[in-house]
C-alpha cells in the first residue's frame, strides 16, 4: 500500500501557489501542494504569514511551521526600536551602538522636536518609516521635525519610527548600498540562530550625495526596489559596466570580494554583523520564549526565516536598520533567484523537513551519551564554554542530541548561537522587568 504523500499549504499575502522558490523547493523534496483552506490537520507543512494562537496550539508531532509566535517584538519597527533601547539602557550602551539614535511617533515627538532645538534647529536627516508596512510603503526623508505634523493621519495612524540617518554610508561606484541577511531561528527554548552567509546587496538607483536638498529624492537615499525599479533605466545606462549586477542587485559574496580587493576588512566586517544580530536577539528573547513556551508544542513544530537590513558606512561598521517578518522571497533577477533557491534549501535541510532525524528515546540515552563523548573527544562537536557535560540530565542530552543533528543539517548555514564562546553574551541575557 503506497504511502500518504506529504503535503504543504501556503497563505497569507503570496503570489497564487505562494513563493515560488518555496514550492519548488518542497515539490523536489516530494511534498503535494494543496489548497489554502484544506484544514491544518491534514498537512505537513503549513507555510504562512501568521498562525493564529488556537492553531499554533493544535500543532501536530510532525507537523512544521515557518511562524514563531511574538517575533512582532523584533519585526515591527516601534517595538524593535522599543526593546532595543530598552536593552542598552540595562547593558552599556556600547553593547547596541548598533542601532541608530530613534524615536518612536507620536509617542516620542517632544523628544523628537526637542532634539532639533538642542542642536539650534538645523537641519539633520531622519528616515521616518511606518511601523507596518514593508516594501518601501509610506517611509520618507526628512531634516527637521518641522516637515512633519505630529497630529497628522500619517504620524498618529502610521506610527512610524523616526531613525536618524547615516551620512556616511558604504558606496558601490558611487551609489548607496545595503545588505539584506537571511537568519533563521530554529528553536527558541534554548535560542538557535543561524545566519547565510550569501544574502543581497541592494543599490540605490541615483549618485549618492549628502546634500540636504537631495533627501527629496529616494533614489539617492532608499534601496528599497519597490521605489527603485521605477528609476531602474537610468540606473542601468550609468553604473559602472565592470559591476556585476542585476535589477539593482548583486550578492553579498560578489559585493564582499569587491571590497576585500579595495584593502577592506570583511571578516571583521562579516563578525561584527553577526554579533548583531545574535545581540538582538537577546533584546527580545525572554519575550518571545514566554509565548512559544506557551502555544507552540513542540520545539521542532516551528522556525522562522527573516530578513536583517544593514547598512555598513565609510569606517566599516554595521548599523541594523529594521529586521523583516516574512522576507520577500520572489525573485526580481536571475542573482536573487540563485541566493534565495540556495538559502531555501539549506534552510529546509536545517529544520529537517524530511524527518531524518529520528528522535532519541530514554533507553537508548547512555548510546546517545557514549556517541556525545566520542564526538567531543574526535571534535566533531563543538565544545562550549561554561556547559559542565558531566552534569547533564536526560533532557539535556536530549537537547544536545536535537542541536548535534541540527548542526550536521545546516548546509551554508552558519550558528551564532550557541557557539563555542557563547559565554561572553550571558550577561546580556538579564531582563528588564518594566519591559516585558
Amino acid at each position: 500500500m503506497a504511502s500518504k504523500p506529504k503535503t504543504f499549504k501556503m497563505r497569507g499575502k503570496y503570489p497564487p501557489g505562494g513563493p515560488a522558490i518555496v514550492r519548488q523547493e518542497l515539490e523536489r523534496l516530494g511534498y503535494k501542494w494543496v489548497p489554502p483552506n484544506t484544514p491544518n490537520e491534514l498537512v505537513d507543512v503549513i507555510w504562512t504569514m501568521r498562525l493564529e494562537i488556537p492553531e499554533q496550539r493544535q500543532l501536530l508531532e510532525h507537523q512544521k511551521t515557518n511562524f514563531l509566535p511574538s517575533m512582532q517584538e523584533v519585526a515591527l519597527k516601534h517595538m524593535l526600536h522599543k526593546n532595543i533601547v530598552a536593552a542598552a539602557k540595562l547593558n552599556a550602551q556600547k553593547e547596541y551602538d548598533f542601532w541608530p539614535k530613534g524615536y518612536n511617533l507620536p509617542e516620542e515627538w517632544e523628544d523628537f522636536v526637542q532634539m532639533y532645538k538642542d542642536h539650534g534647529d538645523q537641519e539633520i536627516p531622519y528616515i521616518i518609516k511606518p511601523s507596518r508596512q514593508a516594501m518601501g510603503n509610506g517611509i520618507i526623508c526628512i531634516t527637521h521635525a518641522s516637515q512633519l505634523d505630529k497630529d497628522s493621519e500619517y504620524v498618529q495612524t502610521k506610527t512610524p519610527v523616526a531613525q536618524q540617518y547615516i551620512m556616511d554610508p558604504l558606496l558601490i561606484d558611487g551609489y548607496k548600498i545595503t545588505f539584506r541577511i537571511y537568519v533563521c531561528i530554529t528553536s527558541v527554548d534554548p535560542l538557535r540562530i543561524y545566519v547565510f552567509p550569501n544574502g543581497l546587496t541592494r543599490i540605490c538607483s541615483e549618485k549618492f550625495t549628502s546634500t540636504l536638498d537631495s533627501f527629496k529624492n529616494s533614489f539617492i537615499h532608499l534601496t528599497n526596489y519597490d521605489i527603485n525599479k521605477f528609476n531602474k533605466q537610468a540606473f542601468e545606462s550609468n553604473i559602472s559596466k565592470d559591476i556585476k549586477q542585476e535589477g539593482l542587485r548583486c550578492d553579498i559574496e560578489y559585493l564582499f570580494d569587491l571590497l576585500k580587493q579595495q584593502g577592506k576588512d570583511t571578516d571583521k566586517l562579516w563578525d561584527e554583523i553577526k554579533d548583531l544580530i545574535v545581540k538582538t536577539f537577546l533584546a527580545v528573547e525572554h519575550k518571545i520564549t514566554k509565548h512559544v513556551q506557551y502555544n507552540i508544542p513542540l520545539r521542532t513544530n516551528a522556525f522562522e526565516i527573516l530578513g536583517f537590513d544593514v547598512l555598513v558606512d565609510q569606517k566599516m561598521k554595521p548599523w541594523l536598520l529594521e529586521v523583516n517578518h516574512g522576507p520577500n522571497l520572489e525573485p526580481h533577477t536571475n542573482i536573487e533567484t540563485i541566493v534565495k533557491r540556495d538559502m531555501i534549501r539549506d534552510a529546509l535541510q536545517l529544520i529537517d523537513v524530511e524527518r531524518l532525524s529520528i528522535p532519541i528515546l530514554e533507553h537508548e540515552v547512555p548510546e546517545a551519551w557514549n556517541n556525545l563523548q566520542r564526538s567531543l573527544k574526535e571534535g566533531k562537536v563543538e565544545k562550549i564554554e561554561g556547559i559542565d557535560f558531566e552534569q547533564l540530565t536526560i533532557s539535556d542530552i536530549w537537547v544536545i542530541y536535537e542541536t548535534e543533528m541540527e548542526f550536521q543539517r545546516r548546509g551554508r548555514w552558519q550558528r551564532l548561537f550557541p557557539n563555542p564562546d557563547s559565554s561572553k553574551y550571558f550577561p546580556l541575557l538579564k531582563v528588564d522587568e518594566t519591559n516585558r
